[in-house]
C-alpha cells in the first residue's frame, strides 16, 4: 500500500506569519490513474483555535507526482498582535482514507513564536497589609492591585501570582474543624484588570478565644511572562471571636430562715464553652437587710476557664438576732474583672437576691397601741386579719405596730354578667396609712362559680403609699342566649398576695367574695340617621353597607362600638380596635437570649394628657389581659411566645386589642427572637361599603440553603385574621400548596392542596386566622374577602437579596387595594453603604412608574422607570446609600424598602427588614413612635421625615421639640423637586433618636408629614411606618354636585347632577344606585318615586 507521512515531526513560525506550510511525503506503490485522499486536523495545546490560528478540518485528495513525492499543505494564523506572551503550540494530525496505510510519523507540532518585546516588570500588591474580621461574619476577602500597565501599547499577557495562607495563632483546617480555610492558589490578572479578590472562609464555632490571626503571601510564578513584582506580598488577618459565654446565679433567688446561719450560693458558667480564661467579682450589699447586722460582708473572686469548674459554690454568713421584724432582702452582685470584654462574657443573672425570714416570736393585742390583754396568736397574719389590731415587738411601747389590713373596698360584690369590665378598688381598709408602695398580685379561688364564669383582667399592679388606690378590673362573660345556670347566684373570691413578702411586716390582706347574678341580654346591629350614633334609628338598614350607602351617618356594630360612616377618623391608622397575628420566628438564641412578643399601646388624639387609658388584649394562650396606660406614654404588654404562627391552615391565633373607653389607640406590634426580629404598625380594619377587600401577598424568594426546597425552614408566608363571623377569604395562589397537615382546611377546601391559580374558599369567624407558608416565594398571590381582615405578609426569615448573608424575619400588614397610592417619597436607611431594594407592587395590571433619585445637595437626578405587567407581580429596582427619591405611578401601588444584608455592605447593622413606604396621598399629621430595644442585643435608632411639598417644615416637632434645631445646619433637611414646578420641592430627612417613646407631629393641624422608624443592631434589625390613614383613594368616588336644589312645581322634571373623581380604569364601568325618601313631600303625590 501507499504510505503517507509528515516530513517533519516540529514546525516553527513567527507570529508575524500569516501562513504555516507542513509536507506530506508519499511513499510505496502507486497505480498510475489512481488518487488517494487523507484528512488533516488540529487539536489546542497552549495555541488556542479561533485565537491564535484557524482550525484545520480538511481532506485532502491528489495523485502523486514519482518525481516530486513531497506535497505541501497551508494553513492559516490569527493576525499579528503586539502583545507580549509565550511560545504556543498546537498540533495537526492525520487520518488516512481506506488503502492508504500511515506512516508512524503521522502528528505535526505547530510552533507560534512571540515576536514582540517583553514587557516591564508589573507591580502586584495586597490593597491591605492589615485585616480584621469578625468570626461570626463568616468570610475574608483579599484584594489584590495590580499597577497601571502603559509600557508596551495595549498590554497582553496574563500575570500570575501564587496566593497561599499560613497559620498563626489561627489554624487552618478544611470543613470547619479548624480556624480558617486555609488557601493555595494561582490568581490571574489580565491586561485589563487592575483588581481581583480571593476569598476564604472564617469558622465561626461556639467557644470563646483570644484574637487569632494567620498570614496570606502572594508570590511571582517562576518563567511566566510578563514578570510580577511582589509589593505589600503578606497580609495579616486578625480574627476577633464574637462567641459569648455567659455566667451568672442559678438559681438567682434564695430564701433562708435567719437562725440557718449559712447560706451556700452558686455562680455557673451557663452558656458557652471558652479556652480562655476569666474572672468575676463577687460582692455582697444592703437592700432592707444590713451588713454585720444580717449578714457578713462577701468579697471574693472566681475564675472559669481551661480546665476550671463551670459550677462554683460560694458561702455567706447569715447573723441571728431577737428582734421580731420583716423578712429583709440583700443582694449578691457578679462584675467582670477588668481586661476582659463584657460583650464577649456576659454576666446574667449578674444579681442574686436573698430573702432572711425571721424566727423571733411576738404578742397579739385586741387594741390598738398594743393595749389590752395579750391574745395567744400563732402567726402576725392571723393576729392581724382574725384577732387583732396591734403587735409588740420587743415589749417596749414605742416598737408597737398597728395592723394594716389592705384589701378590695367590699368584702362582698354583687355584680350582674355582663360583656364589659368591672373596676373594683383596692385600698388600705384598715390602719392609717401604708408605709411603703407594694407590689401585688390578684388571685381568684372558684367558690361556686366555675372558672369559666369570671376572668380576672388584672393580675399584677402597684398600690402607691402616698395614694393607696389602685383599680382591679375583672369580667364576668354572659353566657349564650337560651342557656341558664343551676344556681342563680354563684360566687368566688379574690385575693391579694405580696409574693416574695417584701412589704412591711405589718401589712396584710383581705379577701372578698363576688356574687354573681345571672343576666342574659344580646345586642345587635343599629343604623342611626345622624353622626357618633345621634337621631333616630334606622331599622331599614340591614347592615353596614345599606347604612352607610345612604340611609344614615353612623352604624353600632355587633360589639356596640359607635362607627361614623367614611369620617376622616374612620381611615386613620389611630382606632379603638385592632386584630393581627404573629409569624413563625425560627431562631431562638442562647438560652439567656430573650425571645419576646410584644405589643405598644398608646393613645392618641387631641387632648391625650396623662389621664389613665384603659385597654384590652385577648388572645387564646393570653386570654384577656386588662391594662391601664398612661396617656400620651405607650404601654408595652408582653404575650405568650407560643401565639406565632407556625403551621399551614393554624387557627385561634388571632390577637385583639380594643380600647375600653373609646379613646383612639395607636399600635405597634414586636417579635423578637435572639438575632431575628421585625415590627410592624397594626392597622385598624378598614370598611368599604359595597366592596370586597383585596390584597397581594409581598415575600422575597428563599435563599437557597438547601437543594430540596421541601426542607427550607425559613418560609414566604402570609396570614389573614378575620374581624367578624362569616368572613369568606378567596385565595388564588402562585405556589403549589400541601394541606394535608390543616384537616380542618382540607375538610373546607375538599382537597389535600391548594393548585396554583386554582381559586380556593375558606370561611373564618371571628379573631380565627388562616396561616399559608412555602418555600417557594409567594409573591403575588390574591386574597379577597368580603369583610374587613387583617393581612399580614412577608417571610419568616429573608435574605435581601436572596442570595445575600444574613437573613431576618420581615413583615408588614398592608391595607387593601382600595387605599393604595399614586406618589411617594423615599430616603435611605441610616449607616448603610451599599443600597436599599424596593419592590413596586400595581394593583392593576397595567401602568407605569417613575421617579427621580438625588444625592445630597445634587441638582440632577437620577431618573427610574418601567411598566407594570401584571397585578400584584412586583417590580424589584435599587436605590443607593445616599439617594432620596420621588416616585409617582400611574395605577394605585403598594411600595415597600427593603434593608439589605449584612454582607451586601459589610456594615454590621443591620440585617434585613422591610417596611411600607407610605403613599403621600395617606400622610397624616401626627405619629406616635414608640422605641423596641432587643431584650437580648443594644441597637441604634433612627427616623426618616418626610415633608411634602407646601407644608412648613419647621413646624414639624418631635416632642414638643422643632425637628429642624435638632438636624446640623449643613445637611439637616435634604430639598428635592417632586412636582411640576422645579422650584417647589419637599424635604426629607434621617435622625437618630433615643430609646424611648416620641411623638412626631406638625404644629398646623391641616397639615400632613409622613414618618418611619426604625432599630439597627449586629445582625439584627426591624422597621415600621409611623401610621397613614386608609381613605380608599384607589375606588372613584361619586357625589352630587349641590346638597340642595329647588325646581318650581310648574316644570315637569327635576335634575340633579353627579361628580364622579378619583382613578378608574379605561375600561371600567362604574354603578350607582338612587332612591329617594320621604320628607314633607310624599312619593306618589308630588313626585315619582
Amino acid at each position: 500500500l501507499p504510505s503517507v507521512s509528515f516530513e517533519e515531526v516540529e514546525v516553527s513560525v513567527s507570529k508575524k506569519q500569516e501562513f504555516f506550510t507542513v509536507g506530506l511525503v508519499v511513499d510505496g506503490f502507486i497505480e498510475a490513474d489512481r488518487s488517494i485522499e487523507v484528512i488533516l486536523k488540529s487539536r489546542d495545546d497552549t495555541a488556542i483555535a479561533g485565537e491564535d490560528y484557524d482550525a484545520v478540518n480538511t481532506s485532502i485528495r491528489f495523485v502523486p507526482d514519482p518525481l516530486n513525492p513531497i506535497l505541501e499543505f497551508v494553513g492559516t494564523l490569527a493576525p499579528d498582535d503586539v502583545f507580549t506572551e509565550a511560545n504556543k503550540s498546537f498540533e495537526v494530525f492525520m487520518i488516512a482514507s481506506p488503502g492508504v496505510y500511515l506512516s508512524p510519523n503521522t502528528v505535526i507540532t505547530v510552533i507560534i513564536l512571540n515576536d514582540d518585546p517583553p514587557l516591564a516588570m508589573v507591580n502586584i500588591s495586597f490593597a491591605e497589609t492589615q485585616l480584621t474580621v469578625r468570626e461570626g461574619v463568616g468570610i475574608v476577602r483579599f484584594r489584590l492591585l495590580k499597577a497601571d500597565d502603559t509600557s508596551v501599547p495595549g498590554g497582553r499577557g496574563v500575570v500570575r501570582v501564587l496566593f497561599t495562607t499560613a497559620d498563626g495563632s489561627a489554624i487552618g483546617a478544611s470543613f470547619g474543624s479548624g480556624d480558617y480555610q486555609p488557601l493555595e492558589e494561582v490568581v490571574a490578572f489580565d491586561v485589563t484588570d487592575t483588581e481581583q479578590t480571593v476569598t476564604t472562609t472564617i469558622t465561626d464555632n461556639d467557644v470563646l478565644e483570644s484574637v487569632e490571626s494567620f498570614t496570606a503571601t502572594i508570590v511571582a510564578l517562576d518563567g511566566l511572562f510578563p514578570v510580577a513584582v511582589m509589593v505589600n506580598a503578606t497580609v495579616t488577618v486578625n480574627v476577633l471571636d464574637d462567641d459569648i459565654v455567659v455566667v451568672g446565679f442559678n438559681p438567682a433567688l434564695y430564701t433562708v430562715n435567719e437562725g440557718q446561719q449559712m447560706l451556700n450560693f452558686t455562680v455557673q458558667l451557663l452558656f458557652g464553652a471558652t479556652d480562655v480564661n476569666f474572672s468575676v467579682i463577687v460582692s455582697s450589699s444592703d437592700v432592707d437587710a444590713v451588713v454585720s447586722e444580717d449578714f457578713k460582708a462577701l468579697g471574693t473572686t472566681l475564675s472559669f476557664g481551661v480546665e476550671l469548674p463551670v459550677i462554683q459554690t460560694v458561702p455567706i454568713t447569715i447573723m441571728d438576732d431577737n428582734q421580731i421584724e420583716s423578712s429583709e432582702l440583700f443582694c449578691i452582685q457578679l462584675q467582670l474583672e477588668e481586661g476582659f470584654d463584657s460583650n464577649n462574657v456576659q454576666l446574667i443573672p449578674d444579681i442574686a437576691k436573698v430573702l432572711i425570714q425571721d424566727n423571733d416570736e411576738f404578742q397579739c393585742f385586741e387594741a390598738a397601741s398594743c393595749t389590752g390583754n395579750p391574745l395567744v396568736t400563732r402567726t402576725l397574719e392571723a393576729c392581724c386579719t382574725t384577732f387583732g389590731l396591734s403587735f409588740q415587738l420587743q415589749g417596749g411601747a414605742d416598737i408597737c405596730q398597728p395592723c394594716i389590713l389592705v384589701g378590695f373596698s367590699e368584702p362582698v360584690y354583687s355584680l350582674q354578667e355582663r360583656e364589659l369590665p368591672y373596676a373594683l378598688t383596692v385600698t388600705v381598709v384598715q390602719g392609717d396609712s401604708l408605709p411603703q408602695s407594694l407590689s401585688l398580685a390578684v388571685t381568684a379561688t372558684p367558690l361556686t362559680a366555675s372558672p369559666s364564669d369570671f376572668q380576672v383582667l388584672t393580675s399584677e399592679f402597684t398600690l402607691l403609699s402616698e395614694s393607696p388606690e389602685a383599680e382591679i378590673r375583672i369580667t364576668l362573660p354572659q353566657e349564650a342566649l337560651g342557656e341558664s345556670d343551676d344556681l342563680s347566684v354563684e360566687s368566688f373570691g379574690l385575693l391579694l398576695n405580696d409574693e416574695l413578702q417584701l412589704g412591711p411586716h405589718n401589712v396584710f390582706f383581705r379577701l372578698s367574695v363576688i356574687n354573681i347574678e345571672d343576666v342574659v341580654c344580646c345586642s345587635a346591629f343599629t343604623c342611626f340617621e345622624g353622626t357618633g350614633c345621634g337621631g333616630d334609628s334606622k331599622p331599614e338598614a340591614a347592615g353596614k353597607g345599606d347604612c352607610c350607602a345612604g340611609v344614615g351617618l353612623s352604624f353600632r356594630d355587633e360589639d356596640q362600638q359607635c362607627i361614623e360612616c367614611f369620617s376622616e377618623a374612620a381611615f386613620s391608622s389611630a382606632g379603638n380596635e385592632f386584630i393581627l397575628a404573629f409569624f413563625n420566628n425560627l431562631f431562638p438564641g442562647p438560652f439567656f437570649s430573650r425571645a419576646s412578643v410584644r405589643l405598644s399601646v398608646g393613645a392618641m388624639g387631641e387632648g391625650v394628657g396623662q389621664d389613665a387609658v384603659p385597654f384590652m388584649v385577648e388572645s387564646s394562650k393570653d386570654q384577656i389581659q386588662e391594662v391601664t396606660g398612661v396617656g400620651g406614654t405607650p404601654t408595652e404588654v408582653l404575650l405568650d411566645t407560643d401565639i406565632r404562627l407556625t403551621g399551614i391552615g393554624e387557627r385561634d391565633e388571632g390577637v385583639y386589642v380594643r380600647s375600653l373607653e373609646g379613646q383612639d389607640l395607636s399600635v405597634v406590634a414586636f417579635n423578637e427572637e435572639y438575632t431575628s426580629a421585625d415590627t410592624f404598625k397594626v392597622l385598624p380594619c378598614v370598611f368599604l361599603p359595597n366592596r370586597e377587600y383585596e390584597y397581594f401577598v409581598v415575600s422575597v424568594q428563599t435563599a437557597p440553603s438547601n437543594p430540596d426546597l421541601g426542607t427550607v425552614r425559613e418560609k414566604s408566608a402570609f396570614a389573614v385574621v378575620a374581624s367578624k363571623n362569616d368572613t369568606t377569604i378567596t385565595l388564588n395562589l402562585t405556589q403549589h400548596i400541601d394541606i394535608s397537615s390543616a384537616p380542618d382546611l382540607v375538610g373546607q377546601i375538599g382537597s389535600l392542596v391548594i393548585e396554583v391559580g386554582q381559586p380556593v374558599n375558606v370561611t373564618l369567624n371571628r379573631l380565627q386566622s388562616l396561616y399559608i407558608s412555602s418555600a417557594r416565594d409567594l409573591t403575588g398571590s390574591r386574597v379577597v374577602t368580603n369583610k374587613p381582615v387583617s393581612f399580614i405578609t412577608g417571610h419568616e426569615c429573608g435574605n435581601i437579596p436572596f442570595d445575600a448573608t444574613f437573613c431576618d424575619q420581615m413583615v408588614e400588614q398592608i391595607p387593601p387595594t382600595a387605599t393604595w397610592g399614586f406618589s411617594f417619597l423615599s430616603a435611605p436607611i441610616a449607616t448603610r453603604k451599599g443600597m436599599d431594594i424596593f419592590k413596586a407592587v400595581p394593583s392593576r395590571s397595567s401602568g407605569s412608574f417613575s421617579g427621580s433619585c438625588f444625592v445630597q445637595a445634587s441638582e440632577v437626578g437620577r431618573a427610574i422607570s418601567f411598566t407594570f405587567e401584571q397585578a400584584g407581580r412586583p417590580v424589584d429596582f435599587q436605590v443607593q446609600s445616599n439617594e432620596y427619591c420621588y416616585f409617582t405611578s400611574t395605577v394605585p401601588v403598594l411600595l415597600l424598602q427593603f434593608s439589605t444584608g449584612t454582607a451586601m455592605d459589610n456594615v454590621t447593622n443591620p440585617d434585613p427588614f422591610m417596611v411600607t413606604v407610605p403613599p403621600i396621598e395617606q400622610y397624616q399629621n401626627s405619629y406616635q413612635l414608640p422605641t423596641f430595644q432587643s431584650m437580648s442585643i443594644p441597637g441604634l435608632n433612627f427616623l426618616n421625615i418626610y415633608v411634602p411639598a407646601y407644608v412648613d417644615r419647621n413646624k414639624v416637632h418631635l416632642d414638643g421639640i422643632q425637628v429642624s434645631k435638632l438636624l446640623p445646619r449643613e445637611g439637616g433637611w435634604v430639598e428635592i423637586p417632586c412636582t411640576t414646578d422645579p422650584e417647589v420641592t419637599c424635604s426629607l430627612t434621617q435622625l437618630e433618636v433615643t430609646n424611648v417613646s416620641h411623638v412626631l407631629s406638625h404644629t398646623d393641624p391641616s397639615a400632613v408629614i409622613s414618618v418611619i422608624a426604625y432599630w439597627l443592631a449586629f445582625r439584627t434589625g426591624h422597621g415600621y411606618i409611623g401610621g397613614m390613614t386608609q381613605r380608599p383613594i384607589a375606588l372613584p368616588s361619586v357625589s352630587f354636585e349641590e346638597v340642595e336644589v329647588s325646581v318650581s312645581k310648574k316644570q315637569e322634571f327635576f335634575t340633579v347632577g353627579l361628580v364622579v373623581d378619583g382613578f378608574i380604569e379605561a375600561d371600567r364601568s362604574i354603578e350607582v344606585i338612587l332612591k329617594s325618601r320621604d320628607d314633607t313631600a310624599i312619593a306618589g303625590e308630588d313626585y315619582d318615586a
